[in-house]
């Protein structure tokens, strides 16, 4: 049964990226009104999950989209509420480029991590803190997506 759905799955990839976006949509709408996130904030996380629908057929553009999007959300939003939970699109985003997309894309991947590290060491934490905090961050973040792209 298990192989049977494996190859039922690899068959459908569009398919069930784009079922898996849309549920991850639902959950940060769902976030969303929880702590009544504003609109901004909303649409940025909507554009960064629907990114993810293509990350196995177009993993470039899946990764282009997210950089683009995770730019302007830094540049928008910034370290007035941190991160999203949208942004777990970024090491998924990588991974695809690494695991199903071109040697260029793999490269770009893992550019895009390493300066999203570098901007979630300078961003976060929101409060005020040290500066090994801020560098334990951007570590913790550099480790996390180079771990995603070793393994792909």
């Amino acid at each position: 049964m298990g192989e049977r759905l494996v190859v039922w799955i690899r068959a459908r990839t569009l398919a069930v990226d784009c079922v898996v976006a849309a549920l991850l949509a639902a959950a940060c709408g769902t976030q969303a009104l929880m702590v009544r996130t504003s609109a901004g904030d909303l649409v940025l996380s909507l554009l960064l999950i629907a990114a993810l629908a293509v990350r196995r057929v177009r993993p470039e553009i899946c990764l282009a989209m997210v950089s683009v999007f995770v730019a302007v959300q830094w540049l928008t939003v910034g370290s007035s509420s941190g991160a999203l939970p949208a942004d777990i699109a970024v090491p998924v985003a990588v991974h695809a480029a690494a695991a199903y997309g071109t040697t260029w894309a793999n490269w770009s991947g893992l550019a895009v991590a390493l300066a999203e590290a570098v901007v979630a060491g300078v961003m976060l934490p929101l409060l005020p803190s040290s500066l090994g905090a801020h560098l334990l961050v951007g570590g913790f973040f550099a480790a996390s997506e180079h771990f995603q792209t070793c393994f792909a």
